[in-house]
C-alpha cells in the first residue's frame, strides 16, 4: 500500500492547492487533516508528529505509525487519502461551490419553493387510511414545510397531528 505514495504525491499537491474543502460536524477531523497536510506538504519532514490524530483509525495503525512511535509522511497521506474519500462519499466534507460533491445541506433551502398545490375539497370520511389528516391552508413556505409535519395524499397537501 505504501508503494503507491510516489503515484499519489504528485496528485495530492495539486489537489490540496486547488480544492476547497468544507466540512460539516462530522467531517472536521478530515477537514483539520486536509490543512494540515496542505501546510506540511512543501517540507521534507518524514515524521509527522504534531499531526492530527483523529483520521488514524485501527486498520492504518500498522502503517501510519512506526515501531519508533511516529507518524510517517507515506502512512499518513494514504490514510488521509482514505479518510478523504470516505467522508465525501457520506457527505461529511464537500467540495464549496460544486453542486455533485458540494454541500448537501445547502439544496435543503435554496429558497426556490415549489408552487402551491391546488386546494382540491375532500370529505374525511371518504379518506379511510387517514381519518386524522386535514389540509393545509398555507403550504408551502419553508418554514411551514419543514416546521410541520405533512404528507401528500390524493392531491391534497395533509397536516398529520
Amino acid at each position: 500500500m505504501v508503494e503507491q505514495y510516489g503515484r499519489v504525491r504528485r496528485l495530492l499537491a495539486r489537489l490540496l492547492n486547488t480544492v476547497k474543502f468544507s466540512a460539516a460536524p462530522a467531517g472536521s477531523a478530515t477537514l483539520n487533516a486536509c490543512d494540515y497536510l496542505s501546510r506540511e506538504f512543501s517540507s521534507r519532514r518524514q515524521y509527522f508528529d504534531d499531526a492530527p490524530t483523529e483520521i488514524i483509525i485501527r486498520p492504518w495503525k500498522r502503517l501510519v505509525i512506526n515501531k519508533e512511535k511516529h507518524i510517517t509522511r507515506r502512512g499518513y497521506t494514504l490514510c488521509f487519502l482514505s479518510k478523504l474519500q470516505d467522508s465525501l462519499r457520506r457527505r461529511h466534507v464537500y467540495v464549496t461551490g460544486i453542486d455533485r460533491w458540494g454541500d448537501p445541506r445547502a439544496r435543503l433551502l435554496r429558497g426556490v419553493c415549489k408552487p402551491e398545490p391546488p386546494k382540491i375539497p375532500f370529505d374525511v370520511k371518504s379518506v379511510p387510511f387517514a381519518p386524522f389528516a386535514t389540509p393545509i391552508q398555507e403550504c408551502c413556505s419553508c418554514n411551514n414545510l419543514l416546521g410541520s409535519t405533512s404528507i401528500l395524499r390524493g392531491g391534497v397537501w395533509r397536516r398529520v397531528n
